[in-house]
């Protein structure tokens, strides 16, 4: 078993300041914006509610749309939260609402909904995340060399453990072995302590029969999560191999 690290889900409450009431719904956004921050989830979205309902200006109605699926994507409510992004978009596109509504069609199984939401995203405001999550869906898809394009993009703007491990997963996938240590050397760099990347890289030394250097990655994953029942199975594994070739 392999471990791809997997989505970022990274979303932001819109940052606009408090509105003047000029218009019927100002004050339930203004609430709304209060109730969002407060983590009152319920609450806000009944506010936002309330707000367009009122009545507000074509700009402050999309920010009420994303603002409201922001909160439905934080309750999980993943079919609700896309029906509000879509509204936002019409009535003004945006790179973030495209991205959230994109994790949110991953969430529900909508890969190719997913793919297409971070695309629109990355053409209005290319960003880390959005490739990175674009990469995952790409390696999930087994289209490998779409995969470590975008995961080169996602390091090119903000070098990241997850994503150098994820793109040495695609490497050992192609069978270029030399380029998959080599990323997977630089998530560690990163991040010594990156339990998945010694597993993963343990894996990798494995196939190519070196048992001794798997045995000290599958160590160093147990060591930081003692509980990782697939490091124990292939530890055990390593072993057994690494005693066989012994008494040849």
């Amino acid at each position: 078993m392999k471990k791809l690290l997997m989505f970022v889900m990274t979303v932001f409450l819109l940052a606009i300041p408090q509105l003047r009431a000029d218009m019927p719904g100002d004050t339930y956004f203004n609430q709304g914006l209060d109730a969002g921050d407060n983590k009152e989830y319920d609450k806000a979205i009944d506010l936002y509610t309330q707000a367009l309902s009122a009545g507000l200006s074509d700009s402050v109605q999309s920010d009420a749309y994303y603002n409201r699926g922001l909160m439905y994507q934080d309750k999980g409510l993943y079919t609700k939260a896309i029906a509000d992004y879509t509204q936002s978009i019409a009535i003004k596109p945006a790179s973030d609402a495209y991205y959230n509504r994109g994790l949110c069609n991953k969430n529900i199984g909508e890969y190719d909904k997913a793919l297409s939401d971070y695309t629109k995203s990355i053409d209005l405001k290319p960003a880390t995340d959005a490739y990175y999550n674009r990469g995952n869906i790409y390696y999930k898809q087994e289209k490998y060399d779409l995969a470590i394009d975008d995961y080169a993009a996602s390091i090119d703007l903000k070098p990241a453990p997850d994503a150098y491990n994820n793109r040495g997963l695609c490497y050992k996938a192609k069978g270029d072995y030399e380029k998959a240590f080599a990323d997977y050397a630089s998530a560690l760099k990163l991040d010594p302590n990156y339990e998945d990347t010694y597993y993963n890289r343990g894996n990798l030394y494995y196939k190519i029969g070196d048992y001794d250097k798997a045995i000290a990655d599958y160590d160093q994953a147990l060591k930081l999560n003692p509980n990782d029942k697939d490091a124990i199975e292939n530890r055990t594994l390593a072993l057994k191999k690494q005693a066989e070739a012994g008494n040849q």
